[in-house]
C-alpha cells in the first residue's frame, strides 16, 4: 500500500490529447525523466493507485504528453483529468531542484508540522492544495477552521525540524 509519506505531488492532469488515451500533464517542479520513474500515483476514490508510464513526449516548458498502461481511450483518459500527479519520493531524490528552500525541504515535507504566526499557534499543516497557480499549505486551525497559506519562502520565518514546527511571517489580514 502506498502511503501519503511515500509520495509527493508534482503536477496535474490537465486534459486529454487525441483519442488514444494520451493526456496533457502540467509539471510544477523539477522531476526526473518520465523514463526514470517507477510509476506515477493518482488518487482514485480516495485510494493511491500506481500507474506505469507507456510513453511520453514534451509539450511545452511546463507540460508533457503521457500515456499510461491501461488507459487506452479518450474516455478513460478524461476520467483522470484534474487529478494531481504524485511520484514516489525515492524517485524524486534523484533531483536537486532550485525550488528547494535553503534548508533542502519540499513543501510536503512540512505536512504534520505545527504552524505558528509569530507566537500564535495556527494549527497543524494537514496537506497541500496545488489546484491553483500558487500552491497552498492547508492548516487545520486550532479554532476548527481551515486556513490556507501560500507556499512561499518569504512567508516562512523559521522551520524547526526537531520540534516539527514552522513559523510563518504573514502579512496583516491574510488569515483573518
Amino acid at each position: 500500500m502506498i502511503s501519503p509519506q511515500d509520495i509527493t505531488a508534482v503536477g496535474r492532469i490537465l486534459k486529454t490529447h487525441g483519442i488514444d488515451g494520451e493526456m496533457v500533464v502540467s509539471v510544477d517542479r523539477e522531476i526526473p525523466s518520465w523514463d526514470d520513474l517507477r510509476c506515477i500515483v493518482l488518487y482514485i476514490d480516495g485510494i493511491a493507485v500506481p500507474f506505469f508510464i507507456n510513453s511520453w513526449r514534451p509539450k511545452g516548458a511546463e507540460s508533457d504528453l503521457i500515456t499510461l498502461d491501461g488507459i487506452n481511450s479518450e474516455k478513460e483518459a478524461r476520467a483522470l483529468c484534474g487529478l494531481t500527479v504524485y511520484i514516489l519520493r525515492g524517485d524524486l531524490a534523484q533531483v536537486t531542484s532550485d525550488d528547494d528552500s535553503e534548508d533542502g525541504f519540499y513543501a510536503d515535507d512540512l505536512v504534520g508540522f505545527r504552524a505558528f504566526a509569530g507566537h500564535k499557534q495556527l494549527g497543524e499543516i494537514t496537506g497541500l492544495d496545488s489546484s491553483t497557480a500558487n500552491c497552498l499549505f492547508i492548516i487545520d486551525g486550532t479554532d476548527g477552521r481551515e486556513i490556507l497559506v501560500p507556499v512561499a519562502p518569504e512567508m516562512i520565518a523559521d522551520i524547526d525540524t526537531t520540534r516539527h514546527k514552522i513559523i510563518f511571517d504573514l502579512p496583516d489580514g491574510l488569515i483573518d
